[in-house]
């Protein structure tokens, strides 16, 4: 752990990311309500992005049971300024930035520990 902590303190800036965290991985809430409330489009990005169903391709269980075989799980957030509250634009643009983070914080974990 101390090791990826490391990676990330080095690499914060670069990859463009606000704030980070690890949780243990026992304490993520696995629901099969919010995989429905995602299977009737309620947000409209149902099979739009590939942190999302149905690009997962897994049950709920299955995820959970893959996510539990780490001790912990990495979250992060980035920040994007809007134009106004209700900037549909900007938040459009916002998830596309947050998207390439994800992308570069893969590519960077792969990097370092070998793993293709």
């Amino acid at each position: 752990m101390k090791r990826i902590e490391e990676i990330i303190a080095r690499e914060k800036e670069t990859l463009k990311i606000h704030e980070y965290a690890f949780v243990d991985a026992k304490d993520i809430i696995f629901s099969q309500e919010v995989r429905t409330i995602c299977e009737k489009k309620t947000c409209g990005m149902y099979g739009t992005s590939w942190a999302c169903s149905p690009a997962i391709n897994l049950s709920v269980e299955e995820c959970r049971n893959q996510c539990l075989s780490y001790d912990y799980a990495f979250i992060f957030t980035t920040a994007t300024p809007l134009k106004k509250k209700y900037d549909l634009e900007g938040w459009l643009s916002a998830r596309v930035a947050h998207e390439a983070v994800t992308d570069n914080v893969v590519k960077t974990f792969r990097r370092e520990f070998n793993d293709p």
